[in-house]
């Protein structure tokens, strides 16, 4: 019924712009505004528009839905003592999905900050966007929040020669205030977790047992490191610490010992932008998840510059399992120290089902 309204809506549009002469024919049966016009032109479909929803409003109710189930978990136990078995797994369910959905639009809005309507060479926005909210989510809660967002006037869905994309149709200082809401609440999220502490006290350990004098100590150091004695004679060792990174959304940190230097890179879930878009190299990416597409990974790199044979590049989850195309004693040391006994190669990724609609 909406979308008849809207058709209607744009035909009556259409209708009047033609009758005032507004609206021309072009030279492939499409409609154009004719010179002289242009102003006349926008006046007139903006009164046509809707207008655009409140984001930093609809954010913050979102960032509210994430945090506020932690801040409440005492009172709802109580409450929950009283429930029967069933009735407490599904409100259980219900929360994680809640906490799950919430977390959707949340990462669907970072990335429409972070990639241009017109894409990264080789795909086009939407074929960014789409697959990776229905890897780290699913299709069905990726098409909720996208019809959400744009029947609250948040954003809009556009086409233009069988590409498709999304855009916030909010105002500048909207926009910039939901990247910097966006910007705190992950600063926060990800340095309370527990991996960024574990990663970066293992990274300290190393560069602290690198810079160690005694000969003694040395030769202890190199039986449980990847490092030789001789090696470790001879080298340096610095470590950064962790920032978050403002463009990209996720913590880095660079890394220093001997000839060997490693970028490190904390997030949550990894997008396919993101990998492909950093270009400090060697680069390991640690993350809570490990991405669907890493048994994809030629495909995601399709088109980028530098090509990923030119690139060194691991991805790592911690207590589970890394994956490289490059060798490096450094990353072998803090891939072990994440629990990892070894790494493998990218071409060693073990096939899922994947819905390749999607790709």
């Amino acid at each position: 019924e909406a979308e008849e309204r809207a058709k209607e809506r744009g035909k009556e549009l259409l209708r009047f712009l033609r009758k005032k002469k507004i609206l021309g024919r072009g030279p492939f049966d499409e409609y154009i505004s004719l010179p002289g016009y242009e102003n006349v032109f926008s006046k007139t479909v903006a009164g046509f528009l809707l207008q655009p929803g409140d984001l930093s409003e609809y954010l913050e109710n979102v960032l509210k839905t994430v945090d506020g189930d932690g801040e409440r978990r005492e009172e709802e136990k109580k409450e929950e003592e009283e429930k029967k078995e069933e009735e407490e797994k599904k409100e259980e369910e219900e929360k994680k999905e809640r906490r799950e959905r919430s977390n959707a639009v949340i990462k669907i809005i970072e990335l429409l900050l972070k990639i241009d309507i017109h894409g990264v060479s080789g795909f086009t926005q939407y074929d960014i966007i789409k697959p990776d909210m229905c890897d780290m989510f699913s299709p069905a809660i990726f098409r909720s929040v996208e019809d959400e967002l744009i029947s609250k006037k948040l954003c809009v869905y556009g086409k233009k020669r069988k590409r498709e994309f999304l855009k916030l149709c909010s105002s500048s200082a909207e926009i910039k205030d939901a990247k910097e809401r966006i910007e705190e609440w992950r600063r926060k999220k990800l340095t309370t977790g527990g991996v960024p502490e574990i990663v970066e006290k293992r990274v300290k350990d190393l560069v602290a047992g690198v810079k160690k004098g005694t000969k003694e100590w040395k030769a202890k150091f190199a039986e449980v490191s990847k490092f030789s004695k001789e090696d470790l004679e001879k080298v340096g060792a610095y470590f950064s610490g962790f920032k978050m990174e403002e463009n990209f959304l996720f913590l880095t940190g660079d890394l220093l010992v001997g000839d060997d230097t490693l970028h490190l890179v904390i997030t949550d879930r990894l997008s396919r932008y993101d990998v492909r878009e950093w270009r400090r190299q060697p680069v390991l990416f640690i993350t809570e998840v490990r991405p669907r597409w890493l048994q994809k990974i030629e495909v995601v790199f399709r088109g980028a510059y530098p090509k990923l044979s030119e690139r060194r590049v691991a991805v790592a989850v911690p207590n589970e399992v890394a994956y490289s195309n490059f060798k490096q004693d450094l990353l072998y040391d803090i891939v072990e120290r994440l629990g990892i006994p070894e790494v493998l190669g990218l071409k060693s990724i073990p096939t899922q089902p994947v819905d390749h609609t999607f790709y």
